[in-house]
This record gives C-alpha cells, sequence and structure tokens, in this order.
C-alpha cells in the first residue's frame, strides 16, 4: 500500500486511493484492512497530493505561454518548486524500493508543510483567475501577497516574482530600446489601438496617428509605477518610433542606443525585486538620450517657436488688425443661428479678412481656418448662433504637433473662443459709443435724458476694456515670453512638453477656464453687454429707449460685478491684484453689497 501511497502523493489514483467529485484524493471507501484511524491519517496525507494534482494541471495548461506570457512564468516558477515535491517523493519511493520500513509518520514528517503550502497556492491562483488579473497586474498581486502572505510561502513567492519581473523587463526593453511591443496577448501596461486611417493628401502627416495609437492602460499597470513614471515609459517608445522614421543622421545615433538601452534595463534583473526608483533612474538616463534627440530634430526644422508664434497670434488674438478685419467681414453672419452655409460663409469673411491685412500669402495663415461646429439642437441650453459655435483650426508639421495633443487642442479652443466672444463685446461697445455721440450731435440736450444709458456704457466698455487689456498684457505676453525663454533653455524634449503643459494651464488659470464660478459671471457680464448693444441697435432713434430696459440691464450688470469683485478679492494672487487694480481704477468694482445675495448660483 506504501507504493500507492507514494503514487497518490504525485497525483495519481488506484485502487486504493481515488479522487471525488473536488478532484480531491482520499482513501477508498469500505476498505476491509483499513482502520478509520490509519484511514484518517491516510486522507490527510494523501490530500497533499490531491493539491499537487490541481497545482501541476495550472502548470501544464499555462506553461505554453498560449493564455499569456506572465501567466506562463508564474507557471514555470510554479513547476520549479513541484520539481523539489517531486524529487522527495522520489527519495521515499527508493527507499521503499530499497526495503526500508517507512512508516506513515514518517511520510507524514518528510511532506511536512507541504499541505498548508499547496493549498495555499491553488487559492491564491484561483484567486488570480477569478479576478481576472492579467499581465503586469500579476506582479501587483505578487507584490502584496510576498509582502503580507504567509511565511512558508515568502521564497516561491519572490520565484514567481521575479520570474513575472524577468517578462516586464523584457516587454520594457523592447519598447524603450526599439520602441516595439512585445504583447500578444494586450499585457503590458502600454495598449496599441487601432491603426487610424489617413487620406492620401499631402498634409497628412501620418506620424501622428502612429503618436496616438499608444496608450496607457491603468488596469495593467503595476504597483512600483506610478502614474508620471509610466507616462514617461509611454512617451519614450513613441518618441522612438517616430524617431526610427526620420531618414537622417540620427538614426545612426539611435541604431548605437538601443543595445546600451537594452543593457541598462535588463541589469535591473540584479535588483529584483525591482523597486520604484530602480527603474525610475534607469528610465531617467534612457529617456532623456531619446528626448535629446527629438530635441535635436525640433531645433533643426525651426519650427517650435514657429508653432508657439501662431498661438500667440491666432489662438490668442495677438494679431489684433486680423481680427478687427474678421469682425468687420462677419458682423452680420455671428448672431445668426448656424445653418448649413453657416460654415462656408465664416470662412469665406476669415479669407477675406487675411486678404484685408495682407496676410493672405503667410506661411502661418496657411495653416489657420475658421470653421463653425454643429450644434446640439437636442439640448435645449444649447447656443445655436455662429459666435458660440465659432472654432479657429490649425496645423503644424510634425514634430512641433505633438505638443498639441487632444486635450491642449481642447484648452486651446476654449481660451481662443472666450477671447473671441470679449473682443466682440468690446467692438460692440465702441460702435455703441458712436452711436451715442452721433445721436447727441443731432439732438442737442437729450444728454441729460441718456445719461442712465451714457454712464451704464461707459462702466460696461471700461470693464471689457479692463478684463481684455488685463489678459493681453498681463497674463498672455509674460506666459509667451516665459515659454519661449524656457523653450530656448531646454536641454530634451521632455523639458517641452513641461514648459508647454506649464503655459498651457497658467493661460487656462489666469483666464479664468479652470474657475467655473468666475467664469460664469464673467459670461454673464457679457451677456448683459451684448442687451445693451442690442437695445441701442433696435432703436435707432435712442431717445425712444425705456428707462426701465436700461434699468433692468443696469442692475443685472452691477449685480454680477458686485459679486465678481468680491470673488476676486478673496483670492489672494499677485496677477488678480492687477487685474482687481484696473477695474478699481476705472470705478467698476462696486463696494455695495446689497446685490450680492440675489446672485444665484
Amino acid at each position: 500500500m506504501l507504493s500507492e501511497l507514494l503514487a497518490a502523493l504525485m497525483g495519481f489514483d488506484g485502487d486504493v486511493f481515488v479522487f471525488n467529485d473536488r478532484c480531491d484524493l482520499s482513501v477508498r471507501a469500505g476498505l476491509p484492512f483499513v482502520s478509520s484511524l490509519e484511514e484518517a491519517v491516510l486522507n490527510r496525507i494523501c490530500r497533499v497530493g490531491g493539491y499537487f494534482k490541481k497545482l501541476e494541471n495550472y502548470v501544464l495548461e499555462h506553461r505554453s505561454g498560449q493564455k499569456g506570457a506572465y501567466l506562463a512564468a508564474l507557471a514555470i516558477a510554479l513547476d520549479r518548486h513541484l520539481d523539489d515535491y517531486r524529487d522527495l517523493v522520489t527519495s521515499l519511493d527508493e527507499l521503499v524500493v530499497q526495503g526500508e520500513d517507512i512508516t506513515l509518520s514518517r511520510i507524514q514528517h518528510a511532506i511536512g508543510s507541504e499541505e498548508e503550502v499547496f493549498e495555499m497556492l491553488h487559492l491564491q491562483l484561483e484567486e488570480i483567475q477569478a479576478d481576472e488579473i492579467q499581465g503586469c497586474a500579476i506582479i501587483t498581486r505578487l507584490v502584496q501577497v510576498t509582502a503580507n502572505g504567509n511565511p512558508l510561502l515568502a521564497d516561491i513567492y519572490q520565484h514567481m516574482l521575479q520570474a513575472c519581473e524577468l517578462v516586464f523587463l523584457r516587454q520594457l526593453s523592447a519598447w524603450l530600446s526599439q520602441g516595439l511591443l512585445h504583447d500578444l496577448h494586450n499585457e503590458f501596461f502600454i495598449r496599441r489601438g487601432s491603426q487610424v486611417s489617413t487620406q492620401q493628401d499631402d498634409q497628412v502627416d501620418t506620424r501622428k496617428p502612429v503618436w496616438d495609437m499608444y496608450t496607457l492602460d491603468l488596469a495593467r499597470l503595476p504597483s512600483l509605477l506610478p502614474v508620471p513614471l509610466a507616462t514617461k515609459i509611454l512617451n519614450t517608445g513613441r518618441t522612438l518610433l517616430l524617431l526610427r522614421d526620420e531618414v537622417n543622421s540620427l538614426n545612426a545615433g539611435l541604431l548605437q542606443d538601443e543595445q546600451s538601452a537594452e543593457e541598462t534595463i535588463l541589469d535591473l534583473m540584479k535588483h529584483t525585486p525591482l523597486k520604484t526608483w530602480h527603474i525610475e533612474a534607469c528610465i531617467k538616463t534612457i529617456s532623456y538620450r531619446v528626448h535629446e534627440q527629438l530635441w535635436q530634430t525640433l531645433a533643426q526644422r525651426d519650427g517650435l517657436l514657429s508653432a508657439m508664434k501662431t498661438v500667440k497670434d491666432f489662438v490668442l488674438l495677438g494679431r489684433g488688425e486680423l481680427f478687427n478685419a474678421f469682425l468687420e467681414q462677419s458682423e452680420r453672419l455671428l448672431f445668426k443661428p448656424v445653418i448649413n452655409t453657416s460654415d462656408f460663409d465664416i470662412k469665406a469673411a476669415f479669407n477675406r479678412a487675411l486678404t484685408d491685412v495682407g496676410l493672405q500669402d503667410s506661411l502661418e495663415a496657411q495653416h489657420v481656418q475658421m470653421s463653425v461646429s454643429t450644434p446640439d439642437n437636442d439640448n435645449p441650453q444649447t447656443d445655436v448662433t455662429v459666435l458660440n459655435n465659432l472654432r479657429l483650426n490649425w496645423s503644424s508639421a510634425w514634430p512641433t504637433q505633438l505638443l498639441f495633443t487632444a486635450d491642449n487642442l481642447t484648452h486651446y479652443t476654449e481660451l481662443f473662443s472666450f477671447l473671441f466672444r470679449l473682443r466682440y463685446v468690446q467692438k460692440g461697445l465702441q460702435r455703441s459709443w458712436s452711436a451715442l455721440m452721433n445721436h447727441h450731435q443731432r439732438r442737442t440736450g437729450v444728454h441729460q435724458a441718456n445719461s442712465g444709458l451714457w454712464t451704464l456704457r461707459m462702466h460696461m466698455a471700461s470693464f471689457v476694456d479692463s478684463l481684455y487689456s488685463f489678459l493681453q498684457a498681463d497674463v498672455y505676453e509674460p506666459a509667451y515670453v516665459s515659454v519661449v525663454k524656457d523653450f530656448e533653455q531646454a536641454d530634451n524634449f521632455e523639458d517641452i512638453l513641461q514648459a508647454h503643459d506649464k503655459f498651457v494651464s497658467t493661460l487656462r488659470q489666469q483666464s479664468f477656464q479652470s474657475m467655473p464660478t468666475i467664469l460664469k459671471v464673467l459670461n454673464e457680464v457679457l451677456r448683459c453687454c451684448d442687451r445693451l448693444v442690442e437695445l441701442m441697435v433696435q432703436n435707432s432713434d435712442l431717445s425712444l429707449i425705456l428707462s426701465t430696459d436700461v434699468t433692468a440691464i443696469d442692475e443685472a450688470f452691477r449685480r454680477q460685478a458686485a459679486f465678481l469683485y468680491r470673488v476676486l478679492n478673496s483670492v489672494s494672487d499677485r496677477k488678480l491684484a492687477q487685474l482687481l487694480l484696473r477695474i478699481d481704477f476705472n470705478q467698476v468694482s462696486l463696494t455695495s453689497s446689497t446685490h450680492l445675495h440675489e446672485y444665484v448660483d
């Protein structure tokens, strides 16, 4: 019976030991030569064989790699521990063959704690499968169980962790040395999306879709990689992909760096289990070399500062004469509802404006165009006017377009829309002043009757002029000068990305785009200004304007301006202090708090 017991310990059933419904081994019931005490001992011993069989089946199912490289590494590391167990059972079998007296207590002592070890391993593998943990995320689970698990399993988990980290380092090496993803089963934390199709167009650069095609898969991200570090790894590999497509002298340097990068990453195997600072130091070295190559490409093409000049001149309305001409050309279109021909009409108006200021043949103008987006007519709160659906579109040559991510383009669009609307209101108030002056000259003695209209227009114009001047002189110009200086001092492309992100963040914050409450109040103030201008346009004879209409607009404007002043005054910021100084100097900031409670958020 000892031979059958040892066979059962290797996961084989027979006449004495059989598998039950749960695939556990136990003594066949009803055997006359086995006492109840012996049956209990034998069942305890052969349970180890049942768990061994389950673990062996797991190894056979996963070691081929058809279900993933990480599960295969896990299975192979597990199989090495099972080999030690096989050797132990084989040595016991040899003793039996040699005729040595082997008791059940000796066998039970020999297998020691394997029952607990095998049971815990089996439960952990079942949890990994039940939780659908795959790829790099397995490393996170193994780190957790190694630190907090059973001490008896620490060495086994450590070997499993090392095996999975080796797979991770090989994938990391391929990505950071050649820009390649060796990931047949979508296990790496970098995911490749579907190839973006491009039409046959000379102006379409196929490299931008290649850049956008790779993204982070946070579900696969191991705990030892913070998101900023993972983003740096993603960008480094994507940069390699783009640089390898460049047919120039940089390729020779990249090819020389490939082997060095691979050796640097694989050298991390000496530091297993991996730590965040080990990987961070390695990535910093490789990323610096790669981004330095891209920076050299940017410097050679001299397109970086040109792209930022386009942002300043067009997105931030730095070309004031152009947008003045555009407002003249599109004045009758902007407050009309969007129709099928609106986009064509706006494009034509913008092209005429370019011609008026002599920019029709400039290089910048070839990459910039106005368009009108289609409003959501199903949403009753959507503003369907052309003005509120106006968009500025521009393109830039590779690789400067890598600065303009989808998020940054969205932020630039928001900045342009807000600033252009502000400029539109400013010009409308200037035209209303001309209307008031003409009316005053034609009709003497009516100035006193229209004093409320004069005062309200003056306060609105002062407010809008102060805000527009603040944005252009105190926000946009210093931010632009700062980012150009950062670009000139940058040593690699990563510094360029950080400087540009800082530039966008500064513009958004100091233009109130990241302050919903203030932005809402500013929009309400601009709507009050629109109402006044519209009231004056609709009444060619200003003496016919009802004082109640003017009073209603005046109260709404004062209420919003008073609330805005108090909000800004409560924020400790040097830039906002400059804005408050401009507003207060022009006596638009209202000190009365009687209207504050009327504001509804």
